[in-house]
């Protein structure tokens, strides 16, 4: 112990050495023999997948040109798999060296344990798998020469898991090929001049997701117009990069530089996922919507119900903000516009969709002020670096005098929810959203199907008395603004509190379409509708705003 130090270390040393040298002359003797199957290979040039791998799943990929050959028939009747063996270079990225490779994106980062696609580290090492395939028995060596007129057969899909709820068979995913041909659109009655505008709101900037999703649709030939809102987790067949988050796309097509950018890959999915497309494209971020509520002077909203978040501050995320909100109309700007449009504590992404669809039709009635046309083109200037679209000052033009001669009674919403949607989990354990397609068609059908039918006639609207029975004032507010936006006109509003009042519509003129409008507007049933002689100068309905008035509206 009183020796130099490391004097008493160097036997240990020394076998470790020995061990060292021990393993090093079996790994080389088994490669020798043959016996480990780890060979380094670089990737082979081009990416299209041969066509004879485009009918495989990916989870089971044609063996790239460089691969190992085949090892020698085993008792098992299942190969065994090789190995290939990449080191990832400078500006290589996933997608890359997937595609090089012929193998599915998702898959590859699975095997090596990627959460983060993004960022690749150089001289990485990753492990791409591929089980080669033994040739017939009794049969010549394959040619280049293309198969014979007989079409591939794809194997079924891989097996998925059950989804999370309710506990239904597991939904079976058609096998998409990352980099193989268009899958077959469904076939939906889109009016023939439909116009589009896809509106994605983005969080991040050099890095995004895409937080809301919504298509805005007008039909020039009966002036009505939907807004159909997708959930951003739906789990969705992007063509040349398999199954991907729906949120992902945009930014997924700029990073890899897809010909056309995101616009274009939106296009494809949109158009094989649902047999809808879009003429123009427009991506706000954060920031660039905070500035837009703020200049139009901010946006007013109907809240139905409460609301309570906690946010980091969008301007100084050191900082956070308390959102809370009581049932009202309440007028918002750019900060707290984004806060209730994003907040998700306490509700779902379907009802964060339905508020984000609230503040779009704030700010459609902002757009909608007689001397906002005026100032269109100013504006546009303006703003032009808060948002990034394909939109020319012309078009935007164009929208906001369509914005002006739309009538409220023609504007239907679509909110893409259960059960149009379920829950599922990826094999990689990622929560996401499945279509059901056919409930899904039959709806998206119906909704198309109002876009093209007559604009509802343009009446005297209906004179409404809202009688609040409730000590709750805020709760006159959102009955107002209900029934203002179902065609009704609002001459007065009574506070009149009263113990365990009733939610009843006298109507004392019968305005057939207007109140079919008002009962789905403010959630009535049939026993709540009551029809009485008018007394004296009685305007047409009068709405009783009682207790079990239904505020909170899914």
């Amino acid at each position: 112990m009183n020796g130099k130090p490391g004097t008493t270390r160097r036997p240990v040393r020394i076998l470790l050495l020995a061990a060292l040298l021990a393993w090093l002359v079996l790994v080389v003797t088994e490669l020798w023999r043959g016996g480990l199957q780890f060979p380094v290979a670089s990737a082979p040039e081009g990416s299209p997948a041969p066509a004879s791998a485009l009918s495989s799943a990916p989870q089971a990929a044609s063996p790239p040109a460089t691969a190992t050959p085949t090892p020698a028939p085993s008792p098992s009747p299942t190969p065994a798999p090789s190995v290939t063996v990449y080191v990832v270079q400078p500006g290589d990225w996933l997608y890359d060296i997937a595609r090089r490779f012929n193998m599915d994106p998702n898959r590859l980062a699975q095997l090596n344990g990627i959460t983060d696609t993004d960022n690749l580290e150089v001289g990485q090492v990753l492990y791409i798998p591929f089980t080669p395939t033994p040739p017939p028995q009794a049969a010549p060596e394959p040619t280049a020469s293309p198969s014979p007129a007989t079409t591939p057969i794809a194997p079924p899909p891989e097996p998925k898991p059950t989804p999370m709820s309710p506990p239904t068979p597991t939904p079976t995913l058609p096998p998409v090929w990352p980099f193989g041909p268009s899958q077959e659109p469904p076939n939906v009655p889109v009016p023939p001049r439909l116009l589009s505008v896809l509106l994605l709101g983005a969080e991040g900037t050099t890095h995004w997701r895409t937080d809301s999703i919504m298509l805005a649709m007008y039909n020039p030939d009966t002036g009505r117009a939907g807004l159909m809102s997708l959930p951003r987790d739906l789990w969705i067949a992007v063509p040349g990069y398999g199954y991907r988050r729906f949120n992902e796309v945009d930014y997924l097509a700029e990073r890899t530089e897809y010909p056309g950018g995101g616009p274009a890959l939106l296009r494809r999915v949109f158009r094989e996922n649902f047999g809808l497309t879009f003429d123009f494209y427009m991506r706000v971020h954060f920031d660039g919507f905070m500035r837009i509520v703020d200049t139009l002077g901010g946006v007013e909203v109907v809240v139905d119900c409460p609301i309570e978040d906690i946010f980091p501050d969008p301007s100084d995320p050191s900082q956070t903000i308390h959102l809370a909100l009581e049932p009202g109309v309440v007028r918002l700007d750019g900060k707290l516009a984004l806060l209730y449009s994003r907040s998700r504590l306490s509700t779902t992404d379907f009802d964060r969709a339905r508020r984000q669809q609230q503040v779009l039709k704030g700010l459609w009635q902002q757009v909608r002020q007689p001397d906002i046309l005026a100032r269109v083109p100013q504006l546009y200037r303006d703003l032009r670096d808060a948002f990034v679209t394909d939109l020319s000052p012309d078009d935007v033009v164009r929208l906001a005098q369509v914005a002006l001669d739309v009538e409220p009674r023609n504007v239907e919403f679509l909110v893409v929810a259960p059960p149009l949607v379920e829950n599922w989990t990826t094999p990689e354990g990622g929560a996401v959203l499945l279509l059901r397609r056919e409930e899904f068609i039959a709806t998206l059908s119906a909704f198309l199907e109002e876009l093209a039918q007559p604009p509802a006639p343009a009446v005297e609207p209906p004179t409404l008395i809202v009688e609040n029975r409730t000590p709750y004032a805020n709760w006159a507010d959102v009955a107002r603004s209900r029934a203002e936006w179902a065609g009704a006109h609002v001459v007065e509003t009574v506070e009149a509190p009263a113990e365990a009042a009733e939610t009843r519509l006298l109507v004392y003129r019968e305005r057939p379409a207007t109140l079919e409008a008002l009962m789905e507007a403010l959630a009535l049933s049939p026993a709540q509708v009551e029809r009485l002689p008018p007394p004296g100068d009685a305007p047409d309905m009068r709405l009783v705003v009682g207790y079990d008035f239904v505020l909170c509206r899914r």
